[in-house]
């Protein structure tokens, strides 16, 4: 399939993902906290993070064929939640940049299931106010940086059952 198909393709799945998250938006309050419970928790210092749980690609990707190049490789593609697994992946980064998965629509950047209206640290704070269409990249310093999707870069990807619960409180192996 022609690399312009893939992007439109790409740019439906994520349009469709943005309707679903304004109408998911919409539930009731009990179902919000449930997510704002998942998120926190996520974000959670106590989650164990290891080098197997981050892979950062050898070639380089547009923003759109990341989520295959994760897929490949088992993983997901990475969304900033996790400051442990972001400290973790800076330091495998040496000096590249590696896409994540933002996304700016015309109200704020998104990322996945719907999740917006968190805080990133930007490299150059215009960043953050960059035009729709844009996607984010992340440095070795842990910012994050507005780039054209297109934009050939590593693709940081993780593992999907890195903030599954059951994985507090395992001992080390």
């Amino acid at each position: 399939m022609p690399r312009s198909n893939l992007c439109s393709v790409y740019l439906q799945y994520i349009f469709i993902l943005s309707m679903i998250a304004d109408r998911w938006m919409t539930v009731t309050s009990v179902r919000v906290n449930e997510f704002e419970d998942i998120l926190q928790h996520m974000s959670s210092e106590a989650i164990e993070v290891y080098n197997s749980d981050i892979y950062v690609s050898v070639g380089y990707y547009t923003w759109f064929e990341a989520f295959d190049v994760c897929a490949l490789h088992h993983r997901i593609f990475a969304f900033p939640l996790s400051q442990k697994a972001m400290r973790l992946a800076s330091f495998m980064l040496d000096t590249r940049l590696t896409w994540v998965e933002l996304y700016k629509m015309k109200w704020g950047w998104i990322g996945q299931h719907g999740s917006r209206g968190l805080h990133f640290d930007w490299e150059d704070p215009k960043d953050a106010d960059a035009p729709e269409g844009s996607c984010a990249a992340m440095n070795n310093k842990m910012e994050f940086l507005s780039r054209n999707c297109t934009e050939l870069l590593n693709v940081l990807c993780l593992n999907p059952t890195l903030h599954d619960s059951h994985r507090i409180g395992y001992p080390d192996t």
